[in-house]
C-alpha cells in the first residue's frame, strides 16, 4: 500500500519551511488559529504560500492515496500562518505556486521538501514514514538527510518538551555549561552535514539551506536558554548583550525565509520587548514600541518580515492602525513585503468585526452569548476545537466519558469548531460521534469578539463557566485531566 504524489509545476524559488509544535514549558503560544487546508478529492483554493516567480493556474500537486489512514502534514506561509494538510484516500489536488515543504505533524516535525516535476511515493507505515523519488538518487539523499540528522542529534525544534540543555539554572557556571552544549550540538550538526555530503550526492543549494537551518536551530536554542535564565543574566549584566549577539547573527543569515528564520525573528523581538518567546503584539502601543526596536536593531529581511508580521497580528485581531503609523511602516518596509498586508488592511476596513454568531449542523444561526445565557444555572464547558487538530480529536473520547459522569448533574458540554470548511467539520462530527446538540461552528473565528477577548490563540482550548454565567477558568484543563473534574465538582457544591 502506498501514497503516490505527482508534482506538476515550473521551477521557481525554493522555500524551506519548518515549525515546532509549541512547548508550554518555554511559554510558547500558538498565535493565530490555523487556517484549514484538507485535501480530499477536491481542488482546494490557493493560499498565500509565499513569494513566487509565477502564478500559473496549472501549478499543482496531484496526490493519489490508496490507504485508509489519513496522513497529517502542514506548511507555513510567508506571514507565519500554519495550514494543515490531511492526505486522504482517493485522488487529491493541491494548487501551488512554488516549491514548498511538507512538515510531518508529529513530534519529529520531519521535513519533506517538494520540488518541481517529481514522483514521490509514501510507504504504508506512517509511524516510520519512508519516501523516495523515482530515478533521482540525489533527491533521495536530500529527502533522508533531516531524518538522519534528527536521529543523530535530536529534533531541531522542541515541540513536546525542552531539551536537557535549555533549563533554568542557579549559577553562571552552569549556564555557561549549557551554552557550550548548544555550541557543541550546532558544531556536531554541521559536521554531520559535511560527512553526509561527502558520502551522498546533494545539491549546493540543499547544502546551503541545510547549513542555514542548523545555524537557525542553534540561535533559537540560545534565545530560549537566555529567556529561561533572564533573571540570572540580568543580575550579571549580560542579558541584553547575549540577546544582541543572537540578533547580530540573525541579521547576518543568508535567509531563504524559512520557518525557523521566522520563529527566530519573532522570538528575538518578543524578548527585546520583555515578552515571552514568540508572543505577538496585541495593541497599537505595542506596535509603536515594536517598530522602534525593529528599525533600530533589525536589517533587511528580518526587518521587513517583523514589520509585516506585527501589522498582520493587529489586522487579524481587527485592531485599527492609525494612518500616520501605517504610513511610517510603509516608509520603512520593502514594497514587495508591504503588499502582503496592504490588501488585507483594505479588506478589513470594509468588513466589521463579527459578534459571536455560530451555526448549527443544520445551518441555523445561533449567538454564543445567548446560548450561554440560556444555560444559566448550569456549569458549562466550552470546547474550542477543529477537525484538523489532532489533540482536539484525541480529547473527544475523554470529553464523552466526562459527559457521562455528569449526565445527572447540571453540567453542559458545548462544542465550538473553528474550522473554515463546513464539510470537514461535519465529517469530523460524524466520525467522532459528537452529535447534533450543543455542537456549533464559528465562522471567521479570528474576527469573533469572544475569541479575541479570551485570547483563544491555540487549540484545543476549554473554558469553564459557572452557574451564574461567569467564567471560572479561561484556560481550563483538558477533559482527560483529573484537575478539570476537581474544578467542576467544586463548582457544583
Amino acid at each position: 500500500m502506498s501514497v503516490t504524489i505527482f508534482i506538476f509545476f515550473d521551477l521557481c524559488k525554493i522555500n524551506f519551511f519548518r515549525m515546532s509544535l509549541l512547548d508550554n514549558t518555554t511559554t510558547f503560544m500558538l498565535l493565530g488559529i490555523f487556517s484549514l487546508l484538507t485535501i480530499n478529492n477536491n481542488e482546494i483554493k490557493n493560499h498565500n504560500f509565499g513569494f513566487s516567480r509565477n502564478n500559473k493556474d496549472t501549478d499543482s500537486i496531484i496526490i493519489e492515496c490508496n490507504i485508509d489512514t489519513t496522513l497529517s502534514f502542514y506548511y507555513i506561509d510567508s506571514l507565519y500562518k500554519g495550514h494543515p494538510i490531511f492526505i486522504k484516500k482517493g485522488i487529491n489536488k493541491l494548487p501551488v505556486n512554488y516549491e514548498f515543504q511538507l512538515i510531518k505533524a508529529d513530534k519529529t516535525q520531519a521535513l519533506f521538501t517538494i520540488q518541481p516535476n517529481e514522483f514521490l511515493v509514501f510507504s504504508h507505515d506512517f509511524a516510520s514514514l519512508k519516501l523516495k523519488f523515482e530515478k533521482n538518487k540525489q533527491r533521495n539523499n536530500e529527502l533522508i538527510f533531516f531524518k538522519q540528522l534528527v536521529d543523530n542529534s535530536g529534533s531541531l525544534r522542541h515541540g513536546f518538551h525542552s531539551p536537557y540543555y535549555i533549563k533554568k539554572v542557579n549559577s553562571v557556571s552552569k549556564f555557561h555549561q549549557n551554552e557550550l552544549e548548544v555550541n557543541r550540538i550546532e558544531a556536531n550538526r554541521l559536521a554531520f552535514l559535511d560527512s553526509f555530503s561527502q558520502v551522498n550526492s546533494i545539491s549546493n543549494m540543499f547544502y546551503k539551506l541545510s547549513s542555514e537551518i542548523i545555524l537557525e536551530s542553534g540561535i533559537n536554542d540560545k534565545l530560549l536558554l537566555y529567556s529561561v535564565n533572564k533573571e540570572l543574566l540580568e543580575k550579571e549584566g549580560i542579558y541584553n548583550l547575549k540577546l544582541d549577539s543572537c540578533i547580530k547573527r540573525i541579521n547576518n543569515l543568508e535567509v531563504s525565509h524559512t520557518v525557523s528564520f521566522m520563529e527566530l525573528c519573532q522570538t528575538a523581538l518578543a524578548l527585546k520587548m520583555k515578552k515571552p518567546p514568540m508572543e505577538s503584539i496585541s495593541s497599537v502601543a505595542q506596535l509603536q514600541d515594536a517598530i522602534l526596536i525593529i528599525n533600530n536593531i533589525f536589517f533587511r529581511t528580518p526587518k521587513n518580515f517583523l514589520l509585516v508580521k506585527c501589522v498582520n497580528d493587529l489586522l487579524d485581531a481587527d485592531i485599527e492602525i492609525p494612518d500616520s503609523l501605517y504610513s511610517k511602516i510603509r516608509e520603512n518596509c520593502d514594497k514587495n513585503w508591504f503588499k502582503l498586508i496592504e490588501s488585507k488592511r483594505k479588506k478589513n476596513s470594509k468588513v466589521g468585526l463579527n459578534q459571536t454568531l455560530m451555526q448549527t449542523l443544520y445551518g441555523e444561526d445561533v449567538d454564543l452569548e445567548k446560548v450561554i445565557k440560556n444555560e444559566k444555572g448550569n456549569i458549562i464547558l466550552l470546547d474550542f476545537w477543529a477537525s484538523w487538530c489532532k489533540p482536539c480529536r484525541d480529547e473527544m473520547k475523554n470529553s464523552k466519558a466526562l459527559k457521562e459522569i455528569y449526565a445527572n448533574e447540571p453540567v453542559k458540554f458545548i462544542y465550538i469548531s473553528v474550522d473554515k470548511n463546513l464539510n470537514d467539520w461535519k465529517s469530523a462530527c460524524n466520525n467522532d460521534k459528537i452529535g447534533d446538540t450543543a455542537n456549533y461552528i464559528l465562522p471567521n473565528s479570528q474576527k469573533s469578539l469572544f475569541v479575541i477577548q479570551n485570547k483563544i490563540y491555540s487549540l484545543p482550548r476549554y473554558i469553564l463557566i459557572g452557574k451564574n454565567g461567569k467564567i471560572i477558568s479561561k484556560d481550563a484543563p483538558r477533559p482527560g485531566d483529573l484537575k478539570l473534574r476537581t474544578l467542576i465538582d467544586k463548582s457544583l457544591k
